[in-house]
């Protein structure tokens, strides 16, 4: 079985956090910060075709003929702004060469700032469709959150 270069690349999942501090309505007074806590990671992954899906406690289950397996590591994050305000969180993925990375949050999107912060977590799965290139494939996600 080839073990992709891929292993050491999709160790440490890249997040890109947007801070919505331009978009504060005028009743709160702090912009939202988010700041990483644990990074993603993923264990040793083959080019198979499939989903490697990351359970909340990092669990790999490969499925549809992808063969991951072991356990990786959720990203965590701090989000801090107004006390007991009321945040929206939104995640997106990226995709490039066959590989598609879908976060999921693991918790409700809609959060309190209970004594002005709450932590959360990311879990993810891995698409892998006819993977066409090697080397550093610089997956990312964004995590956005906003005052409701």
């Amino acid at each position: 079985m080839l073990v992709m270069p891929l292993i050491n690349q999709l160790r440490h999942i890249t997040a890109i956090i947007l801070f919505a501090s331009a978009l504060i309505p005028a009743a709160h007074a702090k912009p939202i910060t988010v700041t990483t806590l644990d990074s993603m990671e993923f264990g040793t992954l083959t080019p198979s075709n499939g989903t490697c899906s990351m359970a909340s406690n990092g669990k790999l289950t490969g499925i549809g003929g992808q063969n991951c397996t072991g356990t990786g590591q959720a990203a965590r994050f701090q989000i801090r702004g107004d006390k007991n305000a009321s945040i929206f969180i939104t995640l997106s993925g990226s995709s490039t060469g066959g590989l598609t990375l879908n976060p999921i949050l693991d918790d409700s999107p809609s959060q309190i700032l209970n004594g002005g912060k709450v932590t959360i977590k990311v879990i993810a799965e891995l698409i892998f469709s006819n993977i066409t290139v090697s080397g550093n494939l610089g997956l990312s996600y964004t995590l956005s959150a906003n005052y409701e």
